[in-house]
């Protein structure tokens, strides 16, 4: 059991090392990164939290990534609601990780990525947004 410990203690010292934002990872002394499948999980049980299926379109990028300023300024020439979730914040970026970590993509790290009606985008072009939108 010592020697099970200590190489989970070394996953979550090698995973903060290697993953951006991973302060999930250290708030989880009994987790690891399931190498199989990708899904972060505790001794015993995966860990799945439900992505949220708000209206609300959610916008992650930075303010200096030209394809989030490009689609951010697309959405409001459409006068298309949306909220602007930059992930150079802290809070945000540490929010942005742990949906990355629900939807199996912390491995892409193509922005923007839009957060609609459950489903996570990456790169979308409007045209997309809003033939996601119609479907309601």
């Amino acid at each position: 059991m010592g020697q099970v410990m200590k190489k989970s203690n070394l996953i979550i010292f090698f995973a903060l090392l290697i993953l951006p934002n991973s302060a999930a990872l250290a708030d989880c002394l009994n987790c690891w990164i399931n190498p199989k499948t990708g899904k972060l999980e505790s001794f015993g049980q995966s860990i799945q939290p439900q992505v949220s299926r708000s209206s609300t379109l959610l916008v992650y990028g930075t303010t200096n990534c030209p394809l989030t300023m490009s689609l951010l300024q697309e959405l409001r020439q459409q006068k298309i609601p949306h909220q602007f979730k930059n992930i150079e914040q802290s809070s945000i970026a540490e929010e942005y990780y742990k949906l990355m970590q629900q939807t199996n993509l912390v491995s892409d790290t193509r922005i923007p990525k839009v957060m609609i009606q459950g489903r996570v985008l990456t790169r979308p072009s409007v045209a997309e947004i809003t033939a996601i939108q119609s479907r309601k």
